[in-house]
């Protein structure tokens, strides 16, 4: 170990002992944590939202059980939703183990955890720039900035926050490895790491960044990138980037499993990479004016503007010459490479799903982005630091209330698809999505209207759940015969549509009692353990005088639902003209 080496360790040791320990920094910290609450005081009322939250959580019986063996199985060998996060089935299954099926309860979960990636972020900075200020400030946006509304209010993302929560763990650890050389340091920050892919596979490029602090000094009085170190700091780094190698893999399996990857033919890589480049530009704007944030982004596809990727590619350079220009300040560029390195994984390039963009991927990115503008000059080497600070703590005001306002329209579905709208008028997810929310809160009349307006768009009709609601909401309007007719369509686009296989045996049990039973048999194939299958097989088959096997369904429902009154009433009385009909 050569001198040099010696010399910076003690040198990060010093800054580490007056670091995170200093009092007035850990009351910065406190104030950190309790302010980032603010803004979302109300998220105790907040519903589960018919988006991913209904998959995830809601008709997910697999969690429903709690923390079990079979539960854990599971939560370690499935791809469903054509994702792989254990860590967060596990995180869901410990809640309702301890308080039930809540959603009260997982929201202000997710808020603590946000409270808690906020001071982490402080903590992490200060370890790696050893600027207290800087590092409460780039902690302050991170908790407040209304782009993390997505993230905080809806229950499905509890997968990014303990991504971050995990990984920015993991790099606390990773310094202080680096200035102690400690095998047990080395070895929590790789498990920390790996912990933080069991719950999203997000920081994939976590390894790069971690290459790209070891060589911008952002601590030392030599400014200059230091580029003979990238040999050294890939070496040092070289089990994060094969533990994000492996996971990258896996998750691209998971992916494809579900058929969630667009292929080139749909969408040709210019098109990808135009979008990109404008995502970009659109993340940075709403960044520094955070309005019309949209829960849903639509993807132009072919019809991407050619002026205004070109435009956004001129802004794109000019931003680069600036950050080039300015390497001698390494907060710039180490903002900048955090900021568009941590990024490239979700801008599209790799396109999954219909969004073009999405609020929720800035979660960690951020950070690079405020690390930047906090190290430019005006903040620095600000000539009046009163009204600096002054400055900081109007914008961190704005931003609570802004943030306070988005976090109103995650309160349920329907406010949430209704702000999509005023937003976007013409959002065929947000029609669509509307539609259920309506048919979910027993709002026939509004569904059904909503579900024709979704039928308007092309994409709704190239996808079977818009014919689903649609059928649901005819069927419970008294329309059966166009319940059927969409029904049946939405399962021949969809042959594994469970909600449309239920709801069509339901409208055919008076007709077609047979018929019926296979659909309810059919649905139980794709989702082995949903009630409302169970249930309504029961019921034919109780019909049909068969009770032995209506009980034996029933009682499967109730392991699965054991708190559903209607099973355990439904079952009483099977057993009862069991036992009659003996």
């Amino acid at each position: 170990m050569n001198s040099d080496f010696n010399s910076r360790n003690l040198q990060q040791g010093r800054h580490a002992r007056s670091g995170p320990a200093d009092c007035p920094f850990a009351f910065g910290l406190a104030v950190i944590f309790f302010v980032t609450l603010i803004p979302y005081a109300t998220v105790h009322t907040f519903e589960f939202v018919l988006w991913d939250d209904n998959v995830y959580v809601i008709d997910r019986p697999e969690i429903h059980q709690g923390l079990t063996i079979d539960g854990m199985r599971w939560a370690f060998t499935t791809f469903a939703n054509a994702n792989w996060h254990p860590l967060t089935w596990l995180s869901y299954m410990l809640e309702i183990e301890i308080f039930g099926l809540d959603s009260g309860v997982m929201h202000v979960t997710n808020l603590g955890i946000h409270g808690l990636n906020a001071v982490l972020v402080a903590c992490v900075l200060a370890r790696i720039t050893g600027n207290h200020w800087l590092s409460l400030g780039v902690a302050l946006f991170f908790g407040v900035h209304p782009q993390h509304t997505e993230a905080v209010a809806w229950v499905s993302e509890r997968k990014e926050l303990l991504c971050i929560f995990f990984g920015l763990q993991a790099m606390l650890v990773w310094q202080w490895f680096r200035v102690s050389r400690k095998f047990h340091h080395w070895m929590f920050a790789h498990l920390l790491f790996v912990l933080s892919l069991l719950a999203k596979q997000m920081l994939i490029t976590l390894p790069f960044l971690l290459v790209v602090l070891e060589i911008c000094p952002l601590k030392s009085d030599d400014t200059s990138i230091q580029w003979k170190r990238i040999p050294q700091a890939i070496r040092s780094s070289r089990v994060f980037f094969l533990l994000a190698l492996s996971f990258t893999v896996l998750v691209f399996f998971a992916q494809r499993s579900g058929d969630a990857i667009v292929s080139a033919e749909v969408l040709p890589f210019h098109f990808r990479l135009a979008n990109a480049v404008q995502s970009i530009i659109f993340y940075v704007a709403q960044t520094c004016v955070p309005v019309r944030l949209n829960p849903f982004y639509r993807h132009p596809l072919a019809d991407v503007s050619v002026g205004l990727s070109m435009l956004c590619s001129a802004v794109l350079i000019a931003a680069g010459t600036f950050i080039w220009k300015n390497r001698q300040r390494p907060g710039i560029l180490a903002g900048a490479l955090w900021f568009l390195g941590t990024l490239v994984p979700v801008l599209g390039l790799v396109q999954l799903g219909a969004a073009a963009r999405a609020d929720r991927y800035l979660y960690f990115p951020h950070i690079g982005l405020f690390l930047l503008i906090g190290s430019l000059p005006a903040f620095r080497r600000a000539r009046h630091p009163l009204r600096t600070g002054s400055f900081v703590l109007v914008a961190a005001a704005l931003c609570c209330c802004m943030t306070w306002r988005q976090a109103q329209i995650w309160h349920d579905s329907v406010s949430l698809w209704t702000a999509c709208l005023e937003i976007d008028p013409d959002s065929y997810r947000g029609h669509d999505q509307l539609a259920l929310a309506f048919l979910a809160d027993d709002q026939v009349q509004e569904a059904l209207q909503e579900s024709q307006t979704a039928m308007r768009y092309w994409e709704n009709r190239q996808q079977g759940g818009t014919y689903t609601t649609l059928g649901c909401a005819l069927l419970f309007s008294g329309d059966t015969d166009g319940a059927i007719t969409n029904l049946r369509e939405a399962i021949r686009i969809r042959p594994d549509d469970h909600r449309a296989l239920i709801n069509l045996g339901y409208a055919l049990r008076t007709s077609d009692m047979d018929e019926s039973k296979r659909l309810f048999t059919e649905a139980l194939k794709y989702v082995p353990m949903n009630v409302e299958a169970m249930a309504n097989l029961a019921n034919c088959e109780a019909e049909e005088g068969n009770f032995v096997r209506a009980t034996e369904l029933l009682r499967a429902a109730i392991r699965i639902a054991p708190k559903e009154a209607r099973l355990r009433e439904n079952l009483r009385l099977f057993e009862e003209a069991q036992g009659q009909s003996r």
